[in-house]
């Protein structure tokens, strides 16, 4: 039985990881966008439209994100992975 508990949290341990770092940006723009960062070696592409409007970004970069008018935190449920 303790065999299974461990895997259990190994599992849910695992899943938390997956998250973490992941903060949700909102691009309050008007044109489409496509980013590249350098910190995460990510690219990102933002637009107006909703699938392409809010999306889970890496911390280091939602943190310069954030420093740009056409950015800010969202808590929406709409997003597209990043």
């Amino acid at each position: 039985m303790s065999c299974c508990g461990r895997s259990r949290a190994a599992k849910t341990k695992n899943t938390k990881v997956s998250n973490k770092g992941k903060v949700l940006i909102e691009y309050l723009g008007t044109k489409h966008i496509a980013l590249f960062s350098s910190a995460s070696m990510r690219s990102y592409t933002f637009s107006t439209s909703p699938s392409q409007r809010v999306q889970s970004v890496n911390a280091q970069d939602a943190e310069l994100l954030l420093r740009k008018r056409n950015f800010r935190r969202s808590i929406s449920g709409n997003r597209r992975k990043g």
